[in-house]
């Protein structure tokens, strides 16, 4: 990544990466990575997803080099003559900054361990420290030690910049902050792959997701793609004033508005939450709507919730299951 320079365009592809974690003697090996395939294009921010124990560091890791995987291939083309090492840089998770070095003094002793030129200025400026620059940095707050690991992880301005984990221990405040800065970052020129266990914390910063389960991308796309690959169904959230009953023929009505799949899933006093198709549009919710309304129970809200990983990796396994 170049803030100066007119930003090149690259493709990043790792193809069937295997990697296990050796016990002792006669244990049985962790196979963390089992044949994971992904393709990165330049001037994305792709969110890596999936459960703790899913694979994401260990993938990180060996897209950055910090771990030899085992077997695959990992490849960036064009092929510049510099290294992976040189064009990726990883940012790990929580990174405790500690002691009484000032922020200035942190970013310059790395950028001499990595040899590589900086203007300290630019950096903190872009990053949000500048106001910060001669602060002890076992005094910054979590999400200011989240922006030092960020500029040291974008020392050299590499092509790409994992991240893992980046929205732990930060609070509401301080995780829209870090979308912002990554999304004017991407605006420089920047590309990233960021992981997290929270597909609601990637939605507002990524372009399109990849889905980790048990060592393999078992999913990939935008999430509307994803919602409509993978046959996912969606929850709708019906609130009631507290003095409406439920009418007794609920189902006739969800069922003539939402199609024969939805399916009633909590009904209770001044709430209903249904399962419906990924094609459950606007026009049938209006419809809903309006049965609701002649039924005499007319709601006062209607939602349709976020999807969480959850809901996603089941859908993911029980397609897989029917390919199978």
């Amino acid at each position: 990544m170049s803030v100066a320079n007119e930003t090149p365009t690259w493709t990043l592809k790792a193809k069937n990466l295997v990697f296990s974690y050796h016990g002792p003697k006669g244990a049985q090996d962790d196979r963390a990575l089992d044949g994971a395939d992904l393709e990165i294009k330049s001037g994305e921010i792709v969110g890596l997803v999936g459960v703790n124990g899913a694979g994401k560091t260990t993938l990180l890791h060996a897209l950055s080099g910090v771990l030899k995987h085992d077997s695959g291939i990992i490849q960036m083309s064009p092929d510049v003559g510099e290294g992976l090492r040189h064009r990726i840089s990883l940012m790990p998770e929580r990174v405790k900054w500690d002691g009484d070095r000032s922020v200035s003094t942190i970013l310059r002793r790395f950028a001499r361990l990595r040899s590589v030129e900086l203007d300290l200025e630019e950096m903190l400026g872009i990053v949000g420290l500048l106001g910060r620059r001669a602060n002890a940095i076992g005094t910054l707050s979590q999400g200011m030690q989240q922006r030092l690991s960020l500029s040291v992880a974008l020392l050299g301005w590499p092509d790409l910049v994992l991240l893992d984990e980046p929205m732990n221990g930060l609070d509401p405040v301080g995780q829209q902050a870090l979308v912002d800065l990554l999304h004017d970052l991407k605006e420089r020129g920047g590309s990233f792959l960021v992981s997290s266990h929270r597909l609601r914390e990637l939605q507002t910063m990524a372009d399109r997701f990849i889905v980790l389960d048990a060592g393999r991308v078992v999913a990939e796309g935008d999430l509307e793609t994803l919602i409509r690959t993978m046959k996912t169904k969606r929850t709708l959230r019906i609130s009631l004033p507290p003095t409406e009953m439920l009418p007794s023929d609920l189902e006739r009505i969800v069922a003539e508005s939402m199609g024969s799949g939805a399916e009633i899933i909590e009904s209770d006093e001044g709430m209903v939450r249904i399962a419906v198709n990924q094609e459950s549009d606007e026009k049938r919710q209006a419809e809903l709507v309006t049965g609701l309304v002649k039924a005499r129970t007319p709601p006062s809200r209607v939602v349709l919730e976020e999807i969480d990983l959850a809901e996603l990796l089941d859908a993911a396994r029980r397609n897989g299951g029917e390919e199978e």
